[in-house]
Parts: structure tokens; C-alpha cells; sequence
């Protein structure tokens, strides 16, 4: 089935528009197994490998060629490897539909402006006026545009193919009961284990505290779930990506108040209104489609 055929129009037995599914194609529970033993493993063996005298000395202290490095590999074990080599699946059973990319990118541009647009009105109704935030003064424009990258093409592509365009579908078809039982659970398990991924990461290259990784994993989880969700209302991955980026990385023009999260929560609430799409009213259901 093509991109265009997995998005196409559906109509019901009365010739009325039903809302429009995610199609993937299903996975076994060893599968699922052997791709969260082996992605965990290979998690924990690269950010030892970070940890090395020789590989921290050649990536330095800078936090970008560390993520670059721990992502590029990841990329290319886990999704490259492991998902599409020996799953065998297709990129767009993972959310990756190329005739959805041109609305992803437009989508993320309009978020970003309209966060900038609501912190400037905000800081002039609450203060004197927004400031300059510290990440574009002078100097560090350059390293905000390429932070902004490593965490779109690094972190927003690879969590969210993983854990949104995988994880989730995969429980989605693997449980029973009605839409929202199933929307549940496939949240509950795909987003714990996104959550919970991070951990080794506080531990051997954040050294945080077991106080702080319990209270920064049920954020994650949290932003997990409600990246999850903008997915499901907005059938597209590609959006999730942009704005997953927008939140890891200080691209604020100015300083605010407000979190981005909270931009995300209102995306997930108003995107059936801001698109006028009755089938996009709804959280989309999981279809598994035939291998060919």
C-alpha cells in the first residue's frame, strides 16, 4: 500500500466519511520483545561507550556532537536495524508518509511563531516587555539553529518513530476491548516505556539523584502521552517531530513564561477546529494492513 493509499478517503456503509485510521503493519510479540530487549541494550552500550575516555574526548563536553552521535547511531541500529531490516517493515508503517511532510513542516513553522506571538503579547500584559532570550543574543544564534537540528532530525525523529509511530500502533493491535480501552492501555505501556528509556541516561551522564529521575521520568511520560495523543489527532508524524523538537530545544525568541508544553496541550485540543476536519475530530484508531 502506497503513502497516498494509506491516507486515502473512506467511506462508510452510508457513504458518510468515517474518521480517518493510522495503518501499520503488525508485529508479533516476539518482535516487540526482541526490539525492546535489543533497543534497550544497544541504549545503555552506547551512552557507556559516550562515557569512555576516548570517545569523550573526541565528541568533547558539548552537549551537541554527544546527542548528534548518541542519536546518528541509534537511527541506524535501532530504526534502520532492527525496525525496518528485521521487522521488515516500511517507513511509512512507522508514521513516515511523505505526502503528510509538506503539512508537518507548515505546521511547526505556524507553532513556533504563534509561541512567540503569545509570549511577546504575554510579557506586555504581565511586564515591561519581552526580553531577548539568552539563546539567540550575540554568539549563540549559530548554536540554537544547530541544537535545533540535532534535536529535530536526531530526538524528534528517533523517539518518535520509535515510541509514536511504532510502540503505540503495535499496542494498539495487540489489545482488546473498545477504541478507548485500547487508546488507554497502548498509551499506558508504549509511553511508560518511552519514560522510563531515559533512565540510564540520568544515571550514567546526568548523575541525578533517584529523587529527580523519579520527578523528571513522570514528566517525561506525561509529554510522552500527550505527544502520543497530538499524533493520534493529527494523523501525522511529521508534526509530532517538529514540535517534539520545539520543546527540547531553546528556540524562544524571547524569554517565557509559559512552557511549551503548554502549546502542546492546546495543539492536541484545537487541531480538529484549526483544520476544519471532521475526521480528524476524534483519536485516529490503528488498522493493521497485509504484508505483501
Amino acid at each position: 500500500m502506497s503513502d497516498e493509499a494509506s491516507v486515502e478517503r473512506v467511506v462508510g456503509k452510508e457513504g458518510e466519511a468515517v474518521r480517518e485510521p493510522i495503518h501499520t503493519r503488525a508485529v508479533s510479540w516476539g518482535m516487540l520483545a526482541i526490539f525492546v530487549v535489543g533497543s534497550s541494550a544497544f541504549l545503555v552500550l552506547v551512552l557507556a561507550l559516550e562515557q569512555t575516555a576516548t570517545l569523550s574526548a573526541l565528541l568533547g563536553r558539548s552537549d551537541i556532537p554527544q546527542n548528534a552521535f548518541f542519536f546518528a547511531t541509534q537511527l541506524l541500529v535501532v530504526v534502520g536495524g532492527l525496525l525496518f531490516s528485521v521487522a521488515r517493515l516500511r517507513p511509512s508503517d512507522v508514521g513516515l508518509v511523505r505526502c503528510k511532510l509538506l503539512q508537518g513542516v507548515v505546521t511547526t513553522i505556524l507553532v513556533w511563531i504563534v509561541i512567540q506571538v503569545t509570549t511577546v503579547i504575554s510579557e506586555y500584559v504581565t511586564a515591561d516587555g519581552p526580553s531577548l532570550a539568552r539563546s539567540w543574543q550575540s554568539g549563540r544564534a549559530a548554536s540554537t539553529l544547530v541544537w535545533f537540528l540535532v534535536m529535530l532530525l536526531g530526538a524528534g525523529l528517533f523517539e518518535e518513530i520509535v515510541n509514536r509511530g511504532f510502540l503505540y500502533p503495535q499496542m494498539y493491535l495487540k489489545f482488546r476491548g473498545s477504541h478507548i480501552v485500547r487508546i488507554a492501555a497502548a498509551l499506558l505501556v508504549s509511553q511508560c516505556l518511552f519514560a522510563v528509556a531515559h533512565i540510564p541516561a540520568h544515571i550514567l551522564v546526568r548523575h541525578m539523584p533517584a529523587r529527580q529521575i523519579a520527578m523528571t521520568v513522570i514528566a517525561q511520560g506525561f509529554a510522552g502521552v500527550m505527544l502520543a495523543l497530538l499524533y493520534l489527532r493529527t494523523r501525522n508524524l511529521w508534526i509530532g517531530m517538529g514540535v517534539h523538537a520545539l520543546v527540547n530545544a531553546p528556540t524562544a525568541l524571547f524569554t517565557a513564561r509559559m512552557p511549551a508544553e503548554t502549546f502542546l496541550m492546546l495543539l492536541v485540543i484545537a487541531w480538529p477546529w484549526l483544520v476544519r476536519n471532521p475526521r480528524q475530530r476524534g483519536f485516529a484508531s490503528v488498522e493493521a494492513v497485509p504484508r505483501e
